[in-house]
């Protein structure tokens, strides 16, 4: 990235200086001008492998000279530069068990000159066949449970009264009937922060969307209710609940089922994302996504609540696959969270189980369960994709089963700087996956890949396809498929 620029002054260019009486200017005289450093440092000397493993070989070496400074050493492994560091050793990770290398450290000064490389012929250990370590404990996500009904509320019996008090500017508690079905045409406007009810646990059944959102103070609440729509007509933005303006902030939902009847595309979406809370939700029939939690904004600073104990199923487009990838998840992350995101169990999805990006960075996601991708094209089908930009993201107690690959890193689309993973951590999950395990691509920096079992992939288990700073560790590649690698520097082929 280019400094800031700098403005004209005695050590810049030519300038003007003022006499005391402000009346001449007079030209600074120009400094003398340095001499360009064209003398390149000397090659790193006594280049030895301190250290093998099955991936990775560690190097060390003897300090270059330069007549200024040098100011980082570049790593190559058999030509390809494979990372750069300033100090005097390095590991060179991801490799594969068993194969010689020819590596090779090359010093760089601070006016870019570069010295000769120093080479050194390593060699990686055998392949060891080891006991896969019993799966991490992913913790289920606990159903809807019953909650207490406020002390002084007003039960709501018929569709008309519950519009007439969600529209109102009055907030107050809101109890539906048990047994009784309220809807209208279009969806239900909420226009304060209401509590609503359902007088026993799913025992009261909504088909109209809730639109909440406005200039009002946010906080309104939904308790144990059942929604069951039909068709995107009924409500606001095609999604069940949307959450949007002042209003919709603070929005809380919890102990309910969403049922989309594979005729509307959302069963929850956060156009207002601030402090929006989920809690104990279920979730089944939507053409794009049982959670759409994203404020669509990069740069949003908006922080979403806790997300915990979702069950989401049966998401897909019609025709299934027609969104591209843009949609057909479980659950879409694209902001902050105040809170870990934990226990979600997403099971026969069409593109994938879970996605974050956008302004989704920092963020904790742990005991996540995804089975049953149903997408079997060369593009999609994954258990989590990691979109621009999902940075510094912790990704932990995991089981992604039945897609085509574990977990994806975008790309970085030919920016360099642009991937979507930067400092991100993916650990402690099992990985059962068709063609890769973990795919960092092109442009991920500084990820980190530990404790993973890997099952089945006819590939590779992590694919780090010219990462940069990116470490595995304490992995399991014992149930590879045949031909398959635990680590590969370059793209899959698109089997599988």
């Amino acid at each position: 990235m280019a400094g800031p620029a700098v403005a004209a002054s005695a050590h810049h260019g030519a300038s003007t200086a003022k006499t005391s009486a402000g009346a001449r200017t007079f030209p600074l005289a120009k400094g003398p001008r340095r001499p360009r450093d064209k003398k390149p440092p000397s090659a790193p000397s006594r280049l030895a492998v301190t250290a093998t493993a099955e991936t990775s070989l560690s190097l060390a070496w003897k300090r270059s000279r330069d007549n200024v400074r040098v100011v980082r050493y570049r790593l190559y492994r058999n030509r390809t530069l494979a990372g750069a560091t300033s100090k005097t050793s390095y590991v060179l990770s991801g490799l594969r068990c068993r194969t010689k290398y020819k590596l090779s450290v090359q010093a760089v000064d601070a006016a870019g000159n570069h010295s000769r490389k120093a080479s050194i012929r390593g060699s990686t250990k055998r392949c060891q066949s080891q006991q896969p370590p019993p799966p991490p404990s992913v913790t289920p996500p606990t159903p809807p449970s019953a909650y207490p009904l406020p002390l002084q509320y007003t039960l709501v019996a018929s569709s008309s009264q519950l519009a007439n008090l969600l529209g109102n500017s009055i907030a107050e508690n809101l109890v539906l009937v048990s047994g009784g079905s309220f809807g209208q045409t279009s969806p239900f406007a909420v226009n304060a922060a209401d509590k609503l009810y359902a007088q026993s646990l799913l025992g009261a059944f909504v088909t109209s969307g809730l639109s909440v959102g406005g200039s009002f103070p946010g906080g309104f609440e939904v308790h144990g209710v059942a929604f069951n729509v039909s068709g995107n007509s009924r409500t606001d933005t095609n999604s069940i609940v949307y959450t949007w303006g002042s209003g919709g902030q603070n929005t809380r939902i919890e102990d309910s089922s969403f049922e989309g009847n594979l005729a509307v595309n959302n069963g929850v979406n956060t156009g207002q994302a601030q402090g929006v809370t989920l809690h104990r939700l279920r979730f089944n029939g939507f053409l794009h996504n049982g959670v759409y939690a994203e404020d669509n904004d990069p740069s949003s600073l908006a922080q979403l609540g806790a997300i915990t104990d979702l069950q989401i199923g049966n998401v897909r487009a019609n025709p299934p696959g027609s969104t591209n990838g843009a949609d057909e998840y479980g659950i879409q992350i694209g902001n902050r969270a105040s809170a870990p995101t934990e226990r979600i169990a997403v099971d026969h999805v069409h593109w994938g189980g879970f996605w974050t990006g956008s302004a989704a960075n920092g963020n904790v996601l742990r005991d996540l369960r995804a089975t049953n991708i149903e997408r079997t094209a060369s593009e999609g089908s994954t258990g989590l994709y990691m979109e621009r930009y999902s940075r510094n993201v912790t990704i932990e107690r995991f089981d992604f089963s039945g897609s085509r690959m574990g977990v994806i890193c975008e790309w970085d689309g030919g920016t360099p700087g642009n991937a979507a993973c930067h400092g991100d951590v993916i650990q402690d999950g099992t990985i059962s996956s068709r063609v890769a395990g973990v795919y960092l691509d092109i442009g991920t920096e500084r990820t980190t890949v530990r404790r993973l079992s890997f099952i089945g992939q006819n590939c590779a288990d992590i694919v780090d396809d010219h990462g940069t700073g990116n470490s595995y560790s304490d992995n399991n590649y014992s149930q590879l498929a045949p031909g398959a690698v635990p680590v590969k520097p370059s793209a899959c082929p698109d089997s599988g």
